[in-house]
């Protein structure tokens, strides 16, 4: 197992950062990332935003112009391939392919409902009317995570339509242009208040999360939230990490503390062991209530063979007697083990199993 790796942002051009980038708490990394998360598609749904195309596509190559309608449908199915297989690919290898593709597929179906328009077949040009209406009603709310790109998505995909409206030998058909300033002002306004609802779900989402990782007597983690963090640094990688140790430390006997003294005495004690850790540790270091008196810390850049003197530094406080006023004072017991992350851990079991038994080694010791 190897620390946590620090967080690498690929780089990428800065219209497209600009793009993905949403309004609404943009210095905040973490609250941009689980917005963007809602951009990620399944691998269904390139093909359901296509089928509605293909067959305007395969219409268009019947009563209009069959090279072009084939030769169109092609290009759109080698997209919607390429946006597929992007979709399946965990984490992406090229972060900019998937909006780069997103962008072409809504130019060509933009493209296509345009020869739609200039077909003058009046069949052809109701279908695509509703056609990328849908698509960009659908596109208002799913990429509203990111408001900037949807509204180039549907100006993308509707203005080549609605344009060339006054060009259509249909008649009366021209006063469609005439919406063009209306449309954009509707998707934006339609966009912002998605957007607005999405930031309030995954305010309230990250909130929630929050809430249930963190152990409410001494504010650290709780065990849900010590167990996600190990299994974050339990994935293998190439990349070089930081020197790293887990100390588990167990405050025993607590179960007879509460059994002798009460709920409050054994609140008050692990309050009292929260604020005491929080002096003796980093701001980077992680801290976990693991189960009961059972903690455990987390510590980067500690170099191979100072183990001893971080627990020489952090026991003695942590020993001493922990005083209630007339209700006298507690001491407890406590046994420490380190497990120096030399190695990469498939699981979080197998790496608390290793921290159990670093733990009852010492304890015998």
């Amino acid at each position: 197992m190897r620390s946590r790796p620090s967080t690498l942002t690929p780089k990428r051009p800065a219209l497209l950062h600009w793009l993905v980038q949403g309004p609404q708490q943009a210095d905040d990394a973490q609250f941009q990332r689980q917005l963007r998360l809602t951009l990620v598609p399944s691998s269904r749904t390139p093909w359901l935003n296509t089928a509605g195309v293909a067959v305007l596509l395969l219409a268009y190559a019947w009563l209009s112009n069959m090279a072009v309608g084939i030769a169109l449908l092609g290009v759109l199915l080698a997209l919607t391939g390429m946006r597929w297989r992007l979709a399946r690919v965990t984490p992406p290898v090229w972060p900019n392919a998937m909006l780069v593709t997103v962008l072409l597929w809504s130019g060509l179906v933009g493209a296509i409902a345009l020869l739609a328009m200039l077909s003058g077949r009046m069949v052809l040009i109701l279908f695509a009317g509703l056609l990328i209406t849908a698509l960009a009603f659908w596109l208002m709310q799913r990429h509203a995570a990111a408001p900037r790109f949807a509204l180039l998505e549907i100006m993308l995909l509707t203005l080549p339509f609605l344009l060339a409206a006054p060009l259509s030998r249909v008649q009366n058909l021209f006063l469609l242009a005439n919406i063009i300033p209306l449309w954009l002002l509707l998707a934006h306004g339609l966009i912002a208040l998605y957007h607005r609802q999405l930031v309030q779900y995954v305010t309230l989402a990250g909130e929630k999360q929050k809430v249930a990782h963190r152990d409410h007597l001494t504010g650290f983690l709780n065990r849900a939230g010590g167990e996600a963090v190990m299994q974050d640094i339990c994935r293998p990688s190439a990349t070089v990490h930081p020197l790293s140790h887990l100390f588990i430390i167990e405050f025993t006997p607590l179960a007879a503390l509460y059994q002798s003294h009460g709920v409050l005495i054994g609140d008050d004690v692990l309050r009292t062991i929260g604020e005491r850790l929080k002096m003796l540790i980093r701001p980077s270091d992680f801290v976990c209530r693991y189960t009961g008196g059972q903690f455990l810390i987390l510590v980067h850049d500690l170099p191979y063979g100072s183990e001893g003197e971080f627990l020489a530094r952090i026991m003695p406080p942590l020993e001493a007697p922990y005083v209630f006023g007339v209700f006298g004072e507690v001491t407890l017991q406590l046994n420490a083990g380190v497990l120096a992350l030399t190695q990469d851990f498939q699981t979080v079991d197998s790496l608390m199993a290793a921290a159990q038994q670093a733990l009852a080694i010492n304890t015998k010791e």
